[in-house]
């Protein structure tokens, strides 16, 4: 209620960073909704406006839960621009946001691309041509993070052979870095983990 008394009398505009992720196990997704505005002594504001679970499909029609917590907050002509990911559901949304909100500028600047999700398509596709010799590493860890009786064999194997047991970082595709990340933390425990698979797994 305090934040929408100082939305109603906030002279200046908003901007919005709004995501939704599916959870491929759960069968549901997730959506965030941020805002940032500037105000009154020029100071920088940021707060959460929804954290919600549905059970929608991820694609255009997705976009009026964000008309829904615009108009909770009454925000839907006081916002200048939203940051999110280029899905093509999302770009489809921008030209009917921007009649909705009745935008400055004619939504000239209203649509910001996300750039993690600009950099992450990038890496996604240079990815492409290691996939042969990343293919078997990723398929040993997700196996490993899926399955309680091999990440239990693993620990033994750990302890017999001295080795602090260590759960290797999970590659996600939505984040640009992941591949990164996963090569870094399994490469110390390379030769081990060759020696494992060999003798101590149950695939």
């Amino acid at each position: 209620k305090e934040l929408m008394k100082e939305f109603a009398s906030l002279d200046s505009k908003i901007s919005l960073c709004y995501d939704i992720w599916s959870d491929y196990w759960q069968s549901c997704s997730y959506m965030g909704t941020t805002c940032d505005w500037i105000d009154s002594a020029w100071n920088i504001q940021k707060r959460l406006l929804a954290y919600r679970c549905f059970n929608d499909p991820h694609i255009v029609q997705n976009i009026s839960h964000l008309m829904i917590i615009l108009e909770e907050h009454g925000l839907t002509s006081k916002f200048f621009s939203i940051s999110f990911d280029n899905a093509s559901a999302n770009t489809c949304s921008i030209d009917e946001l921007i009649r909705l909100c009745q935008s400055l500028i004619g939504g000239k600047f209203f649509h910001i691309r996300c750039t993690c999700h600009i950099f992450s398509l990038c890496v996604q596709n240079g990815l492409k041509s290691l996939e042969l010799y990343i293919r078997s590493i990723r398929s040993a860890i997700h196996y490993l993070w899926t399955h309680n009786q091999v990440m239990k064999q693993w620990g033994k194997f750990c302890k017999i052979n001295g080795l602090r047991p260590k759960l290797f970082a999970r590659d996600v595709p939505t984040h640009w870095n992941s591949t990164y990340k996963l090569l870094l933390s399994t490469f110390e425990y390379k030769d081990y983990y060759v020696i494992f698979w060999t003798n101590y797994s149950i695939v």
